[in-house]
């Protein structure tokens, strides 16, 4: 099957079947050739922040818990009416730099 006729997340399961890419690698793909909110970019900046404000439990492992987590952050920010690469560039941006509180 060709790739653009795969959605983002048919997409993303299929870049997961290649040596080496992971849950958060293969999401990265898909958020950049596709400009798709329908995946996240969870690293351990974006695990931390979740972490602070309780959206995500205080024990996690990723890959192993990568969906759940995934399902999460997607529902969270749809609930607060931002798009998920916007608010996961904003949590890696402020984390990685230590500006936010959440960093302390």
């Amino acid at each position: 099957m060709r790739p653009e006729a795969l959605t983002a997340l048919e997409l993303r399961d299929e870049l997961l079947n290649l040596e080496g890419v992971g849950p958060k690698t293969a999401s990265w793909i898909v958020r950049n050739l596709r400009g798709s909110d329908e995946v996240a970019i969870l690293d351990i900046h974006v695990l931390r922040a979740c972490s602070a404000m309780a959206v995500f439990p205080e024990e996690v492992s990723l890959p192993k818990d990568y969906e759940a987590l995934e399902r999460r952050f997607l529902n969270f920010a749809t609930a607060i009416e931002v798009r998920a690469s916007i608010l996961d560039a904003v949590m890696w941006t402020e984390m990685r730099i230590g500006r936010s509180p959440l960093a302390a």
